[in-house]
């Protein structure tokens, strides 16, 4: 109990990132949290960023604001990242994999997944690690940039799209965080929620 009251009182600097994962939901139903399989690495982190999507409205009366409502509609993800292997990338879209050729069509339908790194921290100098996990997410292809060779070599990676749904349990859960005094628990922790036990 004095762990958890300590771990929860850690000041969030944070210091890196790593260790993406990426599964697809096996089950979603109703009041349950989904369950996965064919856990598997995303790629290499380089940066995510949440972009937070909100039904918002407010009510004045008597000259002064009298009710507001701000609720979670959903959450854009953009996944910055080393670069995404035709294996993931077929899972991710829906796309068709034979042999080294991706296909890309019109009717491809995005599976649900779940989405789970961690990241470092530090507090007066000590290191924390904590678990992020998007319990259900859809990648949404984009479009890409082809550069030409310039007077200096230039490195790209990619960008992976995902979109952060309500789960269907009680409280609708969309994001989970979770802080650990080491980097195996949090590793540990962040397979653990996507069913990975290899």
């Amino acid at each position: 109990m004095a762990e958890n009251a300590a771990l929860n009182s850690v000041k969030k600097t944070s210091m890196g990132a790593t260790f993406p994962f990426w599964a697809k939901v096996a089950t979603d139903v109703n009041e349950q949290m989904p369950t996965y399989e064919g856990g598997t690495a995303f790629s290499e982190f380089v940066k995510v960023t949440e972009n937070l999507q909100k039904a918002e409205s407010q009510f004045y009366s008597n000259d002064a604001l009298s009710e507001s409502a701000d609720e979670f509609k959903y959450c854009e993800i953009t996944f910055d990242n080393k670069g995404v292997p035709n294996t993931l990338k077929a899972a991710l879209y829906g796309a068709k994999l034979e042999g080294n050729k991706i296909t890309y069509g019109a009717g491809d339908n995005a599976p649900m997944g779940g989405f789970a790194f961690y990241r470092v921290l530090q507090d007066n100098g000590t290191k924390y690690y904590e678990g992020v996990f998007y319990p259900r997410v859809k990648a949404s292809l984009t479009g890409m940039t082809y550069d030409t060779k310039g007077e200096n070599v230039t490195f790209n990676g990619e960008q992976t799209k995902l979109i952060a749904y309500a789960c269907k349990n009680t409280a609708q859960t969309w994001k989970v965080e979770e802080i650990f005094a080491t980097a195996d628990e949090a590793l540990a922790w962040v397979k653990e929620q996507l069913g990975i036990t290899a």
